[in-house]
C-alpha cells in the first residue's frame, strides 16, 4: 500500500494485509506522488519522479518485506508516469516525454508514448509492450529496435493497458472499439472491431491465470474474448483460454514495421 501524499508505503504478507493499522505499523518513507507496481513474482517496484528514485522491495515467501534497494530514474521532477513489471524486471513510460526507461536505466523514445499505455504486470519476456494511437509497440528490455504491430483501422480513443500473456500480446482502444492480438506467425493474430461498444465505453483488460477478458467498466459490460476467431484451450496451449462471448464484426491481419 503507498500514500501518494504523503509518501509512506507498507509492504505486508496477505494474512497481515487483512488486520492492517497504519497507527501500529511502521512504514517505509519514499518521496509523494510515485507510482506503484507489483510483480508476478511478489517484488514491489515504487517510481517517484519527485525524488527521481526507483525503489525495488523483494518479498519472501510468505509475503513480508525484504531489504529495499534504490536506484536513480531518469525523469523529471514533476514527470507523470507509468510503471509496470516483465518478469522481475521494472520499466517505466514517461508521460511528460513519451520515453520508455528500460532495467538498468536506458531510455528509448516511443512515437506516441505521452499518449500511450505501459503493460500490465506480465511473467518473463524479452520485451515491453506499449499501446499506442499507431498499435501494438514491442520494445526489447535490453535496447535495440522497437517494432509496432499496425492495425487497418486507425487505433482511435483511448488505448486499454496492453497484455503479454503466453506467446501473444492484446491490445484495445475504447472509442474505436478496436482489439488487436499479435501471436507468432500471422495465422493466429487479429485485428477486429468490437460490435455494440458504445462511443463512451473504457475497455480494460481482466487477467486470471491463463484466462483473458476485455470488459467495458464503463458501460457494465463484461465478456468480449480476445481471441474469438479460435476455439477455447487450456493453460498447456501457447494460447491462452477465453470465455464465450459475442464474436467481434471484422477480421484483419495486422502489419508490423520496425523503428528506429
Amino acid at each position: 500500500m503507498y500514500d501518494g501524499e504523503t509518501g509512506r508505503i507498507w509492504v505486508l504478507p496477505f494474512d497481515g494485509a487483512v488486520a492492517f493499522d497504519e497507527e501500529e505499523i511502521k512504514p517505509r518513507k519514499a518521496g509523494i506522488n510515485g507510482e506503484l507496481t507489483v510483480s508476478n513474482d511478489g517484488t514491489v517496484f515504487l517510481a517517484v519522479p519527485s525524488d527521481r528514485k526507483l525503489y525495488t522491495i523483494p518479498t519472501d515467501a510468505q509475503g513480508a518485506a525484504q531489504k529495499p534497494e534504490e536506484s536513480d530514474l531518469p525523469v523529471q521532477a514533476d514527470a507523470e508516469i507509468q510503471v509496470t513489471a516483465v518478469g522481475d524486471e521494472p520499466v517505466v513510460l514517461d508521460e511528460s516525454t513519451g520515453n520508455l526507461v528500460l532495467p538498468g536505466g536506458d531510455t528509448v523514445k516511443v512515437e506516441g508514448g505521452a499518449q500511450g499505455a505501459l503493460q500490465q504486470p506480465s511473467g518473463e519476456a524479452d520485451n515491453v509492450i506499449v499501446a499506442t494511437a499507431k498499435g501494438l509497440v514491442s520494445q526489447p528490455l535490453g535496447g535495440g529496435l522497437l517494432t509496432t504491430q499496425t492495425a487497418e483501422e486507425a487505433a482511435s480513443g483511448e488505448p486499454a493497458a496492453p497484455v503479454q500473456l503466453g506467446e501473444c500480446t492484446y491490445g484495445a482502444w475504447s472509442g474505436s472499439g478496436l482489439v488487436m492480438r499479435n501471436c507468432p506467425g500471422q495465422d493466429d493474430d487479429v485485428d477486429e472491431v468490437l460490435e455494440g461498444l458504445e462511443s463512451s465505453g473504457t475497455l480494460a483488460y481482466r487477467v486470471n491465470r491463463d484466462v483473458i477478458v476485455l470488459n467495458d467498466i464503463a458501460g457494465a459490460r463484461c465478456g468480449w474474448p480476445p481471441t474469438t476467431s479460435r476455439r477455447s484451450t487450456t493453460g498447456t496451449s501457447r494460447h491462452p483460454r477465453t470465455v464465450r462471448a459475442r464474436r467481434p464484426s471484422r477480421r484483419r491481419s495486422p502489419r508490423s514495421r520496425s523503428t528506429r
